[in-house]
């Protein structure tokens, strides 16, 4: 127990390119072995652990945990960069419940990367236990794992965060003064973090983000209470939560279509994003299912307004309650100022529409 593995060069040589990996895994922790760290925060910590016949690192048993794996550059292994059970990728499940190496910890998913000029912008999900957490970003320029997870070709960055442990939470970061060679190789762990220099656990990597499909609205309009027979389907903006007033209630519909995603797929994360242009203050943003069909209409006295749903010639047009006719179930909600990109966490719906 609380063994250091920092600053080798582990299956390569002391360039990083000669091909001398191991017939096994590069690094195996087994047999209770527990509160180990395996690079680290400080400069020079960090391993580099490429060419090897098994995994990158692999933690076998469930009685081996606390085991940090920071910091390090793991690729080109045969088998995955971080294997928690020695039995290939172990996918996230609900809560983070589920015990075993490392406590087999939940990675973490990115639903979205932007390079914004020489700051990257990534948004993240989690589903952890309640606690504070080290997220890791790494990008594999070089390829990515033919398992669809993640490597640690390049280290980028890392952010601190705080689970709530109440299901999947979004999260976004910036890093500053960070360009990736190749937006579509990123991933990331989760590692979780005990106070001052000390870290507990760290997770598989998730996907990568080649993975990431996103989805544009194939319909979307706004409705208004108060000009109830109007349809705003040619805007080229939608009003949200504009409540009472003399404006009226106003709610944005949005339609997607999911038949373009690979047959098979598994739905690891999504989230809806808005860019808010304008705004009058603080203002609480909820999204609901929409249960009943719509006709976007192009403006004017089309379709859909706050009462009907299709063309009135069409039949049983009217939507079942005036205003859009939803499940009442939230499934996300947000309350902000700002201007600019918003996102809702929505994997739930999503798998849902998908199976």
């Amino acid at each position: 127990d609380g063994n250091y593995v920092q600053g080798n060069m582990i299956g390569t040589d002391a360039s990083g390119t000669g091909n001398l990996g191991n017939s096994g895994d590069g690094i195996r922790i087994d047999v209770g072995s527990t509160h180990n760290e395996i690079g680290g925060t400080d400069a020079g910590a960090g391993n580099l652990v490429a060419y090897n016949a098994g995994a990158g690192v692999t933690i076998v048993d469930g009685n081996s945990f606390e085991t940090s794996i920071l910091g390090n550059s793991i690729y080109a292994n045969t088998g995955l960069a971080i294997d928690l059970g020695d039995d290939g990728v172990t996918l996230n499940d609900s809560a983070d419940a589920d015990l075993g190496a490392n406590y087999l910890r939940n990675y973490p998913i990115i639903t979205s990367v932007n390079q914004n000029g020489s700051d990257l912008e990534i948004d993240f999900n989690l589903e952890l236990l309640a606690g504070d957490y080290r997220i890791e970003f790494y990008e594999n320029p070089g390829g990515i794992d033919g398992s669809g997870y993640g490597e640690a070709e390049r280290f980028l960055g890392a952010a601190q965060v705080t689970a709530s442990g109440v299901g999947s939470e979004h999260f976004q970061t910036v890093l500053t003064g960070v360009t990736a060679v190749d937006l579509n190789s990123l991933s990331a762990t989760a590692t979780s973090y005990l106070g001052g220099t000390s870290y507990g656990g760290t997770s598989e990597f998730g996907p990568t983000t080649d993975s990431i499909a996103a989805l544009n609205p194939i319909k979307d309009t706004y409705i208004n209470s108060n000009t109830p027979d109007d349809n705003y389907g040619d805007s080229s903006t939608l009003i949200i939560d504009k409540s009472g007033g003399s404006f009226g209630n106003s709610r944005a519909l949005l339609q997607f279509d999911l038949s373009t995603l690979p047959v098979g797929a598994e739905i690891t994360g999504a989230v809806l994003q808005l860019n808010a242009l304008s705004n009058d203050g603080a203002f609480k943003i909820n999204v609901y299912e929409i249960t009943q069909d719509w006709w976007e209409g192009t403006g004017g006295t089309g379709v859909a307004d706050w009462i009907y749903r299709y063309s009135p010639e069409n039949g049983s047009n009217e939507w079942t309650t005036a205003g859009g006719t939803i499940d009442s179930t939230q499934l996300a909600s947000l309350t902000t100022g700002d201007i600019g990109l918003h996102s809702w966490d929505v994997t739930s719906l999503v798998r849902d529409w998908y199976e």
